[in-house]
């Protein structure tokens, strides 16, 4: 087959079969990762002190100053991998 017509049924009847035969682990890992979700959004609503519980102050704090700085996500560049 061509690499076009092999890109085409990857696409269609191979991923949706391969998700449709995965269904259910899918339905629990969405489920699992809702009620994780809700869990930490509880916890903070309730404590507001929980994500520096969880995270460490130096983290949130560091966090804190990279959203001010117009940065968020500067925490994942440079340094080295742990």
């Amino acid at each position: 087959t061509t690499e076009a017509g092999r890109f085409r049924t990857f696409w269609t009847p191979e991923v949706p079969l391969a998700v449709w035969s995965a269904r259910w682990l899918m339905g629990v890992a969405f489920v699992v990762a809702l009620v994780c979700t809700a869990v930490g959004v509880i916890s903070q609503v309730l404590d507001p002190t929980f994500v520096r519980y969880v995270m460490g102050d130096a983290y949130v704090d560091m966090t804190l100053g990279n959203i001010t700085s117009g940065d968020p996500l500067a925490v994942y560049r440079g340094g080295a991998a742990s």
